[in-house]
């Protein structure tokens, strides 16, 4: 089978292009595919500056299929007129327009305008890394341009329009070009001479795949999971509970050991199934027992819909709903308490939601519930719920972030199957068995699952929901999703390979600091930057207490202080700086030797210079150090499960601040904290893993 590449060609002046063409050709060479993408990008974007050379000034015609806005400019009249998002352009009116530039009227290369310190080039590129930063629309696009205009000389060689800027970039897609075709294979993308050309042919088998469990029985073809027999990893019928003498629901009482599915029996109970009558929950033949080495064991379970947004949301529900006020479990008495602790949260900077109070639970999104789950619910329900619903809830804390977590022993899932099964075994006698629902069930299927697979962050849906979020970003119309989605994925790729083509300098250092929404000033070392600007210190000035802790690196040269450290997507925020008021990223553990690490509060950020360099441009290595105020710490919460097992819950611990200062070295850091005050006790969260942002 081969897939076809339409491309843009064109005659090209290049002679050694030619040369080598006719040689393929009379050789019978086939193409190599690196050799023919760089030539198609190279032709793509000589076309598209070509055109540009060509495009006339006194109107502009912009058409883009994919685009929010479509608006013609005569230039005999002046007038704009802006029509619906995704109308384009007829081809016919764009072969008639007239609004061609003389050739080579404007070189890229050029400065925008006489004396300008930066080319046309870099220009769109500081303009395009604005667009891509926030997500404006070409109509806030063309304010910008139109804005950018008035500020430029009129002799400038500045792009007056958005259809000129979309030309640029070749965001436009009505040039009439000739078109060959090319033939590559469509498993390994091999170049093939023909339609009819054979490549050798590979098969694969899928190995892993995740999904909530409504989509799993579908994949499976297995009856509803609120079905008999519903469980996809346990051959456990459940039962049905009746709620009133008309309604119903099923459950899944506690069972120790029951017995797993496997391909073998699935493939005899599919056998054995009939039309309308399902064997075991199995209704028949599935095509990914095909596809897959082994269907069973390859689908994982998603910690996001089972945990997060399953059992995480009916534990909420049940301790803060009205209808459950009269139930011993209930904390509606205290739900102005917790509101009241929510609100005076300040999470790091790298939370992208704030904490809601429990009047808006029905708007909270599963990374709140994520987020309420590992960090603010034991911290602020302590002292609050009865002491052994208390307890019960940190089993399933502590089982979770177990299997979470980077590092795991089998010793390790061991224990977490201990705490999941003893918290599953006691939910049904705390809140009955009508809540004994198919996500408490799945539970039990965690630690069998991490074994087969991995940790739960390596297969959950939070990356794939993301992923979704910005798929749709790349659609604006209801035609063609499939090509729009591809068109914009390649012009992001064509933009940032032109970014990293740009030569180094402050045009360059713009475009990638507006990557990280943040004022890069220095790089310190791999994904490591300093923010914001540097202030000197000097003798003269005061010695506050926290600047003495660096006495001992003398000699120093020189001192520069600064107050935010960029670090592996991370952004460490210190006390000092005072425009951070919602959010709090000061609290950060460090490494203090090879085998412990230790917390602290940063209050600044420190650049060192010691040699005794002379010169202006000094090529000395300083050393970035963080001021930290340390903290006295213990573990939080202690959990008991069965059978004599006790552990702590590894990610929170209890703080108290001390007035001893440290210089630590940025590389020394390890992670921003979650800080939750709770009267005078300071709790700090460390991240489960390093994988997942939250």
């Amino acid at each position: 089978m081969a897939e076809v590449h339409n491309e843009q060609i064109l005659e090209p002046d290049d002679q050694e292009h030619d040369q080598h063409e006719n040689e393929r050709l009379n050789h019978q060479i086939p193409p190599d595919p690196e050799y023919l993408n760089h030539e198609i990008e190279n032709v793509i974007l000589e076309r598209v500056i070509q055109n540009q050379n060509n495009d006339n000034t006194s109107s502009d015609t912009e058409s883009d299929e994919n685009s929010d806005e479509a608006e013609t400019e005569d230039c005999e009249d002046g007038s704009e007129s802006e029509n619906e998002d995704n109308q384009t352009v007829n081809e016919e009116d764009f072969e008639n327009s007239d609004d061609e530039e003389p050739l080579n009227a404007c070189n890229y290369n050029q400065p925008l305008y006489v004396g300008a310190p930066i080319t046309v080039a870099q220009s769109m590129a500081v303009i395009f890394s604005i667009l891509m930063e926030q997500n404006v629309t070409q109509t806030c696009l063309e304010a910008i341009i139109k804005a950018i205009n008035c500020h430029c000389i009129p002799e400038g060689h500045h792009k007056n329009s958005l259809f000129k800027f979309q030309k640029f970039f070749g965001l436009t897609t009505n040039v009439k070009n000739d078109i060959i075709k090319h033939f590559y294979c469509m498993t390994c993308e091999k170049a093939l001479q023909n339609e009819n050309d054979n490549c050798i042919e590979l098969k694969g088998f899928l190995l892993i795949g995740t999904c909530d469990i409504p989509a799993k029985v579908h994949f499976w073809n297995l009856v509803s999971y609120n079905g008999l027999y519903g469980c996809p990893t346990y051959i456990w019928p459940g039962e049905t509970y009746n709620l009133t003498p008309t309604s119903h629901t099923h459950v899944y009482p506690y069972i120790k050991s029951p017995k797993l599915r496997t391909k073998k029996n699935t493939i005899k109970y599919a056998q054995r199934a009939l039309p309308n009558l399902p064997h075991k929950g199995v209704k028949g033949h599935c095509i990914l027992a095909s596809i897959m080495y082994d269907h069973i064991k390859g689908m994982a379970s998603d910690r996001m819909h089972a945990v997060d947004a399953g059992t995480v949301k009916k534990l909420v529900t049940l301790w803060f709903d009205n209808k459950y006020q009269n139930e011993p479990y209930s904390l509606v008495y205290a739900k102005n308490l917790v509101d009241e602790r929510l609100k005076k949260i300040k999470p790091p900077h790298f939370v992208h939601r704030m904490p809601s109070t429990i009047d808006e639970l029905l708007h909270w999104k599963t990374s709140q519930f994520k987020m309420w789950f590992y960090y603010y619910a034991l911290t602020l329900l302590k002292g609050i719920m009865r002491e052994e619903y208390f307890q019960h809830f940190i089993l399933l804390v502590a089982g979770i972030t177990i299997l979470d977590s980077d590092i795991m022993t089998h010793a390790d899932i061991n224990m977490a199957e201990n705490y999941l099964h003893k918290f599953v075994n006691e939910f049904e006698l705390k809140y009955g068995l009508r809540y004994c629902s198919v996500n408490i069930h799945v539970l039990l299927h965690l630690s069998h699952c991490v074994r087969l697979i991995g940790p739960l962050w390596a297969y959950s849906c939070y990356n794939y929901e993301d992923l979704n979020g910005q798929f749709l970003r790349l659609v604006h119309g209801t035609r063609h999703i499939e090509s729009q989605i591809a068109n914009a994925h390649y012009r992001i790729l064509r933009v940032q390979r032109f970014f990293n083509n740009l030569p180094e300098g402050p045009v360059r250092d713009y475009c990638f600091s507006r990557r990280h929404g943040v004022k890069l000033n220095e790089k310190i070392f791999d994904n490591t930057y300093s923010v914001g600007t540097y202030s000197s210190y000097t003798n003269r000035d005061p010695v506050p207490a926290y600047i003495q802790c660096i006495n001992h690196l003398q000699p120093i040269q020189k001192l520069e202080r600064y107050f935010r450290l960029l670090k592996k997507d991370k952004l460490y925020i210190s006390e000092l700086y005072k425009r951070n008021t919602k959010t709090s990223s000061s609290c950060a553990m460090f490494k203090k030797n090879a085998l412990q690490n230790s917390f602290c509060s940063i209050v600044c950020f420190w650049k060192v210079t010691k040699c005794q360099c002379q010169e202006i441009n000094c090529q000395c290595d300083p050393i970035h150090y963080a001021v930290g105020r340390l903290f006295e710490y213990k573990e939080a919460f202690n959990v008991v499960g069965d059978q004599g097992v006790t552990s702590n819950i590894p990610i929170l611990f209890e703080c108290t601040k001390q007035e001893r200062y440290m210089a630590i070295r940025v590389s020394r850091l390890q992670a921003v904290c979650v800080q939750v005050n709770v009267g005078n006790t300071l709790y700090l969260g460390i991240p489960v893993n390093e994988k997942e942002k939250e």
